[in-house]
């Protein structure tokens, strides 16, 4: 259930004024009731009695104190987001020596998140050294008191606790150095991470052992001077093994791999084309596309579905 669906009570009130409040709530109830059939897990964020009440933020810099260190992202929160209906969260990781607020500047997620009702938050890397050189980026080449790691924890229970997030639909993607960072958090935190999209990355050399099954999809160019294709369908063929899918697959319309008979909430979506080191034109919308088509991944967590409390604030 989008966000813009859990804007119903707010919206109501609106246009019918301040009498009908047990009316807009009773609305807002059963908006929840419907949004949990797919958003099963309200964070925090949706209990507040101010829940829905949060402004807008449209390419905001925050910050976040993370070991003592501040942290910064950008936020983008479009109106259709907030609510009492837990919506999804993306986290989208730039490159390396690329910047956050230079992702969200053309960023198709802005778009995709006003359309389809999600959050969207763009995190700042610190300084690395890759490649002999040193810029903005991400720890990737280790698990083990990783900086990074902790950083996307606090950000994802922050902005659960600020937001009514659907802990369930929390998604990563990245370009380059923030796509490896994208199938590391898979490895090591698929108790939080519902799915990721890494686009011009590969393998890592680093132990990979995800708590379940998730789905992946992955873009990458054929002729990348970078990042070698060989690198990336090694990462194809290591989500392969450990979702469990056939060897077997199937080509889309728009020339993508869909690997069969994956493990109860795998997937693993393969695309390439002739492209060098770039973000394809599309993938944006095809990976939202595929996030919303596996949202109900979540059932092999064990967990149940907590109820809608807080949805409808206290009057």
């Amino acid at each position: 259930m989008h966000g813009g669906a859990g804007g119903g009570g707010e919206g109501c009130e609106r246009r019918f004024g301040q009498r009908r409040r047990a009316l807009c709530a009773a609305f807002a109830l059963l908006a929840c009731a419907a949004g949990n059939a797919f958003a099963r897990a309200p964070s925090a964020g949706c209990g507040k009695t101010d829940a829905g009440e949060e402004a807008a933020a449209r390419g905001v810099e925050q910050e976040l104190e993370v070991d003592g260190q501040k942290r910064t992202y950008i936020l983008d929160v479009p109106p259709s987001a907030l609510g009492r209906v837990p919506v999804p969260l993306l986290l989208d990781f730039h490159g390396f020596q690329h910047s956050a607020a230079g992702v969200w500047r053309v960023s198709e997620f802005k778009r995709l998140g006003e359309e389809n009702g999600f959050v969207t938050a763009y995190p700042q890397g610190l300084p690395v050294q890759l490649l002999g050189r040193e810029g903005a980026g991400w720890q990737i080449f280790t698990s083990e008191n990783n900086r990074d790691l902790r950083f996307v924890r606090a950000l994802i229970d922050h902005l659960a606790e600020r937001y009514c997030i659907d802990r369930h639909r929390i998604y990563a993607t990245g370009f380059s150095n923030g796509g490896f960072l994208a199938h590391l958090l898979a490895c090591h935190m698929a108790d939080v991470i519902s799915g990721i999209a890494p686009v011009g990355a590969g393998l890592l050399p680093v132990p990979c052992t995800p708590a379940r099954a998730l789905p992946v999809i992955i873009h990458h160019g054929t002729i990348d001077d970078r990042v070698p294709i060989e690198r990336a369908r090694a990462l194809r063929d290591r989500w392969r093994e450990l979702n469990g899918c056939d060897v077997a697959s199937d080509r889309t319309s728009d020339g993508c791999l869909v690997y069969r008979h994956c493990r109860s909430g795998g997937a693993v979506v393969f695309c390439e084309s002739e492209l060098g080191h770039h973000w394809p034109p599309g993938a944006s919308e095809r990976i939202w596309r595929f996030f919303e088509q596996h949202r109900g991944a979540d059932r092999d967590r064990g967990m149940k579905a907590p109820a809608c409390a807080g949805c409808v604030p206290t009057p």
